[in-house]
């Protein structure tokens, strides 16, 4: 099993720890480089599509390796980073992307000979519906290759989710809360005693009391 860190760079394949330097991943040399993750993170598969479905990965971070970037998933953001190769035909640094402000993904499987990409839409990027040519230049998307697969599908549903529960909570019907109506019969007779007492003269109460009952 493998052992995945809030480092999306890192990550434990059963025996040592493995650094990705933007091509591959390689073993790392440091003095840790065999001490495991804790159990617990060893315990699980580090990519299930259904562990997406109701909350982060047991670390609080998915990561999806691609051929021309990352994907990382972390709380409410999903960041697309490029190193190496990756960067070519893509602008520098790491996007990160609101997962309030995507309102689609679109993934197109990889298969044993073509790759597949997953692409995110939010308002205001350009309109991509082209294939994987487009993918390949598109800010918003990541190529990744069928070993990689369930790694993306795990980001596809988690983000999927997110938008669903989203749109569920909008669509809930707000509760209008309406003042209790006032007792005529109560206010009349709140009315009758101020009369009584002198402090409203006879024609006022009656000019009070045919408001109430008009």
């Amino acid at each position: 099993m493998t052992g995945q860190t809030n480092d999306p760079y890192r990550h434990w394949d059963g025996q040592t720890w493995l650094k990705w330097d933007g091509s591959a991943w390689i073993p790392e040399a440091s003095a840790t480089a065999l001490t495991p993750p804790p159990a617990a993170e060893q315990a699980v598969p580090g990519w299930a599509a259904a562990q997406a479905a109701t909350g982060p990965h047991e670390s609080g971070t998915l990561f999806a390796k691609g051929v021309n970037g990352q994907i990382t998933v972390s709380g409410d953001w999903l960041t697309i980073g490029r190193k190496g190769f990756g960067r070519l035909g893509h602008s520098k640094g790491d996007r990160r992307i609101p997962l309030v402000s995507i309102t689609a993904v679109q993934v197109r499987p990889a298969g044993a000979l073509i790759n597949g990409f997953l692409r995110v839409t939010i308002p205001g990027s350009p309109e991509r519906r082209g294939g994987m040519n487009d993918a390949k230049s598109d800010e918003n998307a990541v190529i990744f290759t069928k070993n990689h697969a369930d790694e993306f599908a795990a980001v596809q549903t988690y983000i999927e989710t997110y938008i669903g529960n989203r749109m569920a909570a909008q669509n809930q019907p707000q509760q209008v809360i309406h003042d209790a109506a006032p007792d005529v019969a109560d206010q009349i007779r709140k009315l009758a005693s101020l009369r009584d007492e002198g402090i409203l003269t006879e024609e006022e109460f009656q000019t009070k009391k045919a408001a109430l009952l008009a």
